[in-house]
């Protein structure tokens, strides 16, 4: 009995491992307009995917749901018609990045890299809104920081609703895209009572495992043989910022590649910054680029392109979130004084000063703004500051400490925080 019970385990695993679908990915054979009416020919074929089960509920009768997906020349184009018996009670509630799997939407997971160790997932509801995210370890939750940077549209009609999508090879962060790419699509209705289905046929417990996804074959994309081993936007100061990329080129001779760093600037326009540099063949190398934000650009989309030639390589995207002050918060706004020891005002620096002549000159005003009581200079020598405060006339009050970080003599940054000044019981 003790031999047969692993063979009797083994046979009846083999159905289960025979129900993974394998799906080519076709050509578009002409040109997608992304307008949510799918009345372009290359829709008008049969779909990719049909077959749709019940995931959290039994012998429930399902809305039917076709998916057809294309690969042109530098992207990914998705359709997918949602049937629908109560279009008016589509749940759209959700903002980019949001919650968006409580509102009636559709789900993609694709594994680019064709590990099946990690994957991006990107959810549309039917009003066209986003989440995008990397989840970069199975079972954990995903970085929704990335961006898919699709051009979407959805429509809703009397018994349907549809999305058109197009994303852009590049966008996705695999470097060299695998050809064939591990994926599962789902949806999810919240019209009635809340009911997910999966395109996948195998036992899954979650829309996360990779493990048992379908395959998506046969996508072809130019090898340039340049890899993207690293990027990084840098830390997130306020002011300026180094954004960083390391590269293999894999072919035997040289390559001319082109960085883009791109933030919206203060009229909605794009601010942008480009460096120009060239990777022998053969060799490993790290590209850097400046590039400057502010405590507005909080929430904004910040993005990154390689380019060679003129044709976009892979991009980068991600949300602006968390960006540091270049003059930090003081450490207390309450400092204490005595008549032979100052008040420390302590703060950090969130920036690089690293072969900078940085300067700190402060001020410290009566409350109103009205009357300067003290001021002094000091060298910025590392990110931590202490300001000593010292003047045998400071009386205990409420004040404003102004600092002004200078480059080469010229502000750069200033701040101004209130304190309250009191005398030191021990002094």
């Amino acid at each position: 009995m003790k031999t047969i019970l692993p063979f009797l385990l083994c046979l009846f695993s083999l159905p289960l491992l025979a129900q993974f679908n394998s799906y080519n990915l076709p050509k578009a054979t002409g040109k997608i307009t992304i307008d949510g009416k799918l009345d372009e020919p290359d829709w008008k074929q049969k779909p990719l995917i049909t077959e749709f089960r019940p995931f959290n509920v039994i012998n429930s009768e399902i809305p039917q749901t076709n998916v057809w997906m294309l690969q042109e020349e530098e992207a990914l184009v998705i359709a997918v018609e949602c049937m629908e018996e109560f279009p008016n009670a589509l749940v759209t509630k959700a903002r980019h990045d949001g919650s968006v799997w409580n509102d009636d939407h559709i789900e993609f997971f694709f594994d680019t890299a064709g590990e099946r160790k990690s994957c991006v997932q990107i959810l549309v509801n039917a009003k066209g809104v986003v989440a995008d995210g990397i989840i970069s370890t199975p079972g954990k939750a995903p970085d929704w920081k990335w961006e898919c940077g699709a051009e979407v549209q959805t429509a809703v009609q009397a018994d349907r609703w549809i999305l058109e999508m197009r994303i852009p090879f590049a966008s996705f962060p695999s470097s060299p895209l695998a050809p064939d790419w591990p994926f599962h699509v789902a949806r999810s209705r919240y019209t009635m009572n809340a009911m997910h289905m999966t395109a996948l046929k195998g036992p899954i417990k979650g829309f996360h495992e990779m493990q048992f996804f379908d395959t998506l074959c046969g996508i072809k994309c130019e090898p340039t043989g340049i890899v993207v081993l690293d990027q990084s936007f840098g830390p997130l100061f306020e002011g300026q910022n180094q954004a960083s990329l390391t590269l293999k080129n894999e072919n035997d001779t040289e390559r001319q590649l082109n960085v883009t760093v791109e933030v919206p600037s203060k009229d909605g326009s794009p601010a942008t910054w480009q460096q120009a540099f060239t990777i022998k063949g053969g060799t490993t190398m790290t590209a850097t680029l400046n590039w400057q934000c502010s405590l507005a650009n909080e929430g904004q989309p910040i993005s990154m392109r390689l380019e060679m030639n003129g044709k976009r390589l892979q991009s980068f995207s991600n949300i602006l979130r968390g960006i540091l002050p270049t003059i930090g918060n003081l450490r207390h706004n309450a400092l204490s004084f005595g008549n032979s020891t100052p008040a420390i005002a302590e703060f950090p620096i969130n920036l690089r000063i690293d072969n900078r002549e940085l300067t700190m000159l402060w001020e410290l005003w009566t409350d109103d703004g009205k009357a300067l009581v003290t001021s002094g200079r000091t060298a910025v020598a590392s990110n931590q500051m202490k300001l000593r405060i010292f003047q045998s006339f400071l009386k205990p009050d409420i004040y404003r400490l102004r600092r002004f970080l200078l480059e080469d003599g010229k502000t750069i940054v200033a701040r101004e925080d209130r304190i309250a000044l009191t005398t030191s019981p021990w002094d």
